[in-house]
């Protein structure tokens, strides 16, 4: 395809190429190589571990049990307990968001089941963490393990606010989707970061 066409134009053919149809499915791989299935975790090797506390142990702290146990039917912005920013905390909301729930197996196989509802179970989502001011979390940046609930370390640098600051950043791994819907994987990817 040129990269002459205008921006729409290429998004359009795009969607109208990778679309399902009544008549046919959208094209995809012939077939799978599971010998070069990617990875279901990213990791980077050489990267300081920082253990996350287990859900059982996060939530023995009085707001956090407080806050896991609250009748959600009755929500509202005001009726929400604070939770101080702690590593307990941080635990907490990448395990029910991001961690995983259980482990399955058959035969010689063994995945994982996650708290995000994923595209073939193939989960491309990473998050990434932005930390400043953090209790037993020093500044930087962090990558999310699910498998092993830790962070791994990227970055350090130094922090501008004396107040606590988290921002969680998700990112996808096309290549763990394309292996398996081929050009449809971004498609996929999107919908699976949206959830």
């Amino acid at each position: 395809m040129s990269t002459d066409l205008p921006a729409q134009e290429v998004i359009r053919a795009y969607h109208q190429r990778t679309g399902h149809r009544f008549e046919r499915y959208a094209p995809g791989p012939d077939t799978l190589d599971w010998d070069d299935q990617p990875a279901p975790f990213r990791r980077f090797e050489g990267a300081p571990v920082i253990a996350l506390p287990s859900l059982d142990e996060a939530a023995r702290r009085p707001e956090l049990a407080a806050a896991l146990h609250y009748p959600w039917r009755r929500i509202s912005t005001v009726d929400i307990p604070h939770a101080p920013c702690s590593l307990e905390a941080l635990s907490v909301l990448l395990q029910l968001a991001l961690g995983i729930t259980a482990w399955k197996c058959c035969g010689p196989d063994r995945w994982a089941v996650r708290a995000n509802p994923s595209s073939g179970n193939l989960h491309p989502v990473e998050a990434y963490l932005f930390a400043q001011g953090m209790a037993a979390l020093p500044d930087g940046l962090y990558h999310y393990c699910p498998d092993t609930h830790a962070l791994e370390r990227r970055a350090d640098f130094a922090g501008t606010s004396q107040q606590p600051q988290l921002l969680v950043a998700l990112s996808s791994v096309m290549w763990r989707e394309a292996w398996k819907y081929g050009e449809r994987a971004f498609r996929y990817c999107q919908h699976d970061v949206g959830h």
